[in-house]
């Protein structure tokens, strides 16, 4: 679909996806680093929760600041290893579950990725 996003595990293991840049220079997030359950960015510092909330700015001269600045954050859902993640408005969604995802056996891990056999 032509969008880039970046993809990480807090450390309690709850899957995140948020924009792939920093709001500040634009860096790419993927190459940030995970504090709890928030990623911050390599470059400055700027920390964002799974929600995209900008939450910490490290040597800005206005405390408030980092309040008004968000980036998109996007629900998700872990399942099986499996990270599912819904783009679309945040209302209230319940997860589809289907026939073949119950059985845990019909999911095999890989060496680098999740086939279904």
């Amino acid at each position: 679909m032509g969008e880039d996003f970046t993809l990480y595990r807090g450390e309690s293991g709850t899957p995140y996806l948020v924009d792939s840049r920093c709001a500040h220079r634009g860096v790419q997030l993927s190459v940030g680093r995970v504090d709890g359950e928030e990623i911050a960015c390599l470059y400055h510092g700027w920390k964002y929760t799974g929600q995209g909330q900008c939450v910490e700015q490290p040597r800005e001269l206005e405390v408030q600041f980092a309040s008004r600045v968000k980036i998109r954050g996007y629900r998700t859902r872990d399942y099986h290893g499996l990270v599912f993640a819904y783009l679309g408005e945040a209302r209230r969604l319940s997860f589809p579950y289907f026939w073949c995802w119950k059985a845990r056996a019909l999911l095999r891990r890989g060496p680098t990725a999740v086939a279904a056999i």
